[in-house]
């Protein structure tokens, strides 16, 4: 409905609301009356009833990453100097802007997937606020939050859940997390199932060897026993095993490859030393890769296969930038510390840090509560969109609402599906004037305009 990009005021503009909803919008996301744990945890409810989940082997599949999105504001707390370490040549090297770590839960059917956005939230720069709220992520890095908030989605479900993130996430503070959350659960096994990528200099270790003496009893050395075995180099292991390499068919990226791969079980991380399985990959279509799972019982095959869907959040990412526009808040306080361009990410930190009244800090964490309530109901916006895809492709693709060149899919897609509401918002005000939303936004509605003038 939106015809720009203007944050509350598009909102306004769209639903061609009273000039006072203005305020009223921007009170309610800056209020203390809503908790985003609670909207987290409802949301993610409400899509799992829906039936759409993804399972593998009864276990729903979560998808974590993070994103980068630039804000040129000088009020705007946790906006910091950053780099990016995408490979597209279209984003700069260096940004000042936010860090969003993004979680999804993987929803489809046999035509497509979608990774429906469960949260978003605010991951770096943001230490001091979370210090001042007293929040138990304050003392995490953007890949242990991330790890934990994943744990939290399978608390939530009361689900075991396979876990699909990028080789940033194979860290021993990522693993030791999920550990934590696991014992902290009580959980007899570990909350989530980690599936990534291993690094080319990826190095791990075999299993110490045990010696045993005549009698067959083990031989006892002076020392402590040791944690580790030999050392291995990974990489290496294409050439000095390539012999060893099974040929399999496995679906990656939608469509069927033929491909070369070995498995093996490895200690891996100093000091941690858990037993990870490590699957190497020959593909004529794609370069060599090492794929790493902390369940040394799944087969070699379905983690190649589960760790293509991985790519669904970047394409979630893309939709929420381009056709939600869910980065466009533009809430800020003139509490925030000035921000300078020449600021290095740490001054812009401990300036944020330094802020010691309590007025000025809670001004500040309205402000930051506003951007992260912003960007969730733009995560549920999405949802809703991939949601009505799924269940109501033959009405969609049959309204012929927009013209299309090529269909790349039977099941529409976000941008089709946003389309097709949008042009028929009237007629649902009209047919169904008694719902709880119509009846809100007609309550709210400018009655001295009469057209959409500024609506797609």
């Amino acid at each position: 409905m939106r015809s720009d990009t203007l944050g509350v005021t598009s909102i306004v503009r769209g639903l061609r609301l009273k000039p006072n909803s203005y305020e009223s919008l921007v009170n309610f996301f800056r209020s203390n009356a809503w908790k985003l744990i609670d909207v987290i945890r409802c949301w993610l409810k409400l899509v799992y009833d829906t039936g759409l989940a993804i399972h593998s082997d009864g276990r729903p599949i979560l998808v974590g990453d993070g994103v980068k999105q630039n804000k040129e504001a000088t009020r705007m707390p946790c906006v910091k100097r950053m780099k990016q370490e995408s490979e597209d040549t279209s984003k700069a090297e260096n940004i000042i802007g936010h860090m969003f770590g993004g979680l999804g839960i993987l929803i489809g059917n046999s035509v497509k997937k979608y990774c429906l956005p469960i949260s978003m939230t605010l991951q770096d720069g943001c230490r001091p606020i979370l210090q001042w709220l007293g929040s138990e992520f304050q003392d995490d890095s953007h890949v242990t939050r991330l790890v934990r908030e994943a744990c939290q989605a399978a608390l939530t479900l009361g689900k075991a859940c396979d876990l699909l993130m990028d080789r940033a996430f194979l860290s021993v503070p990522a693993l030791e997390a999920i550990t934590e959350e696991s014992q902290k659960a009580k959980s007899e096994q570990p909350l989530v199932t980690l599936i990534t990528k291993a690094k080319k200099n990826a190095v791990a270790y075999e299993q110490p060897q045990v010696e045993y003496d005549e009698n067959g009893k083990i031989k006892r050395r002076k020392g402590r026993p040791a944690k580790k075995g030999k050392r291995v180099e990974i990489n290496k292991l294409f050439t000095s095993r390539a012999k060893d390499f099974i040929t399999g068919k496995v679906e990656m990226y939608g469509k069927m490859e033929t491909v070369k791969y070995l498995c093996v079980d490895l200690l891996w991380g100093d000091g941690l030393y858990q037993m990870i399985r490590f699957v190497l990959v020959k593909s004529s279509n794609y370069p060599n890769n090492i794929f790493a799972c902390t369940d040394t019982t799944l087969a070699p095959l379905k983690i190649i296969s589960m760790y293509s869907w991985r790519y669904s959040i970047e394409s979630s990412f893309k939709t929420f930038k381009q056709v939600i526009c869910g980065f466009g808040y533009r809430f800020w306080s003139d509490k925030v510390p000035l921000l300078k361009k020449s600021m290095s990410a740490k001054e812009t930190v401990d300036r944020l840090a330094a802020v010691l009244d309590k007025k000025s800090q809670e001004a500040i964490i309205r402000t930051y509560k506003a951007i992260e309530g912003f960007v969730m109901v733009s995560c549920i916006v999405l949802g809703i969109l991939q949601i009505a895809a799924l269940l109501f492709t033959d009405v969609i693709n049959n309204a012929n609402q927009r013209w299309l060149r090529s269909f790349s899919s039977s099941v529409p897609s976000e941008e089709t599906t946003l389309a097709y509401l949008a042009g028929s918002f009237q007629r649902i005000i009209w047919v169904m004037p008694n719902l709880a939303i119509t009846r809100i936004i007609g309550s709210k509605i400018d009655e001295h305009i009469n057209e959409y003038d500024d609506a797609v």
